[in-house]
């Protein structure tokens, strides 16, 4: 397992507005990290999941 920083902006479909996040994970690998990130920040703000809300990568940082 290695620690992945995954930065990625999440835009409401309402507005057309972005925000920017940070996540830290262990993972096997960038895709297996950015899945993780994903699946965290849409568990904790359900409200974007079921809003729609788009997620856009930014960039996976190997730690």
């Amino acid at each position: 397992m290695n620690k992945y920083k995954v930065t990625f902006k999440v835009s409401n479909p309402r507005t057309g507005g972005t925000t920017t996040y940070t996540r830290e994970v262990l993972a096997e690998s960038d895709a297996m990290a950015v899945e993780q990130a994903k699946g965290q920040h849409f568990g904790t703000y359900s409200t974007h999941r079921n809003e729609g809300w788009g997620f856009h990568l930014v960039k996976v940082e190997r730690r």
